[in-house]
């Protein structure tokens, strides 16, 4: 029991790490925009300007994070006499697994977009919060956009979730068990129930791509393809193309769900490896933070 409180609690600090990094930063950016207002007597425009002020903050806050939490976590693995890139499997790709893992991302993207689709039944509200936030994170400079949401954000929250999450728990917990957990942790993450249940079936899939690959970049590089991809897509107005020819954006999707998508896994699944789980000795790990 104790060593599952351990584990618990191990998974609980390197999330809160991420998570209060952001929170700290948009609460100081918010405080500012307050203070600001108040000095030029203008408390009555606060909450109309709020979101427009705090757009580009939170694709700051979103880089900010991503280079803190990096920071801190190889600090951490240091005080443990361990290599974060180590432990977290940086581990070169073969040319197949490499644009296999591109294609799973392109692919996966469309696969989001249906099961949003299908969310949208149930958890409407929940589906228009997520839209509106994304549409405020569009609003600001399109190279912050595609820094903050399509770079830094896939790099770190893998690291966090496929590389020490995954960690901890496959250390006590079987491989099938181990994809599950971190799967629906990663969703729950994102603090939105129609974005989450997305995002935790994407983490099986990325959860699958670095067991079978045994390296980090596969996941990594699926999740950074459909992030870039949709931040692109958005920008080029792909909203606009869709509702001129549904039929065409139709097929598009049917093709990367249907074919791409499976082709990929398939690959990725063929050419898997032995899996080295990552079995640390208590007694020789020193933890120190």
């Amino acid at each position: 029991m104790k060593t599952y409180i351990k584990t618990t609690w191990q998974i609980t600090k390197y999330i809160l790490i991420h998570f209060v990094i952001i929170m700290l930063y948009n609460f100081g950016a918010g405080a500012f925009y307050g203070v600001k207002m108040a000095m030029n007597d203008q408390l009555d425009e606060i909450e109309s300007g709020i979101e427009a002020f705090l757009a580009p903050h939170t694709s700051i806050s979103i880089i900010i994070a991503a280079i803190g939490a990096f920071l801190i976590y190889r600090y951490i693995m240091k005080r443990k006499n361990l290599n974060l890139y180590e432990e977290c499997r940086f581990k070169k790709l073969s040319r197949g697994q490499t644009l296999a893992s591109l294609s799973t991302g392109v692919s996966i993207l469309s696969l989001s977009l249906l099961i949003l689709g299908m969310t949208s039944f149930m958890f409407q509200e929940s589906l228009d919060t997520h839209i509106n936030n994304t549409h405020s994170l569009i609003s600001v400079h399109p190279l912050l956009l595609i820094i903050s949401v399509g770079i830094a954000a896939p790099f770190i929250e893998e690291i966090l979730f496929r590389g020490l999450v995954f960690r901890e728990l496959e250390q006590k917990s079987t491989i099938a068990i181990t994809i599950i957990i971190q799967a629906i942790i990663f969703g729950a993450y994102h603090l939105n129930l129609a974005h989450g249940i997305m995002t935790t079936i994407m983490g099986i899939f990325l959860g699958l791509s670095l067991y079978w690959t045994g390296s980090i970049w596969a996941p990594i590089l699926i999740h950074l393809t459909n992030n870039l991809l949709s931040v692109v897509l958005d920008l080029l107005g792909y909203g606009i193309f869709i509702e001129t020819y549904p039929l065409a954006d139709k097929a598009i999707c049917g093709t990367a769900v249907l074919i791409v998508l499976p082709l990929s896994i398939l690959y990725l699944y063929r050419s898997r490896i032995t899996w080295e789980p990552k079995k640390v000795d208590e007694k020789t790990e020193i933890e120190k933070i």
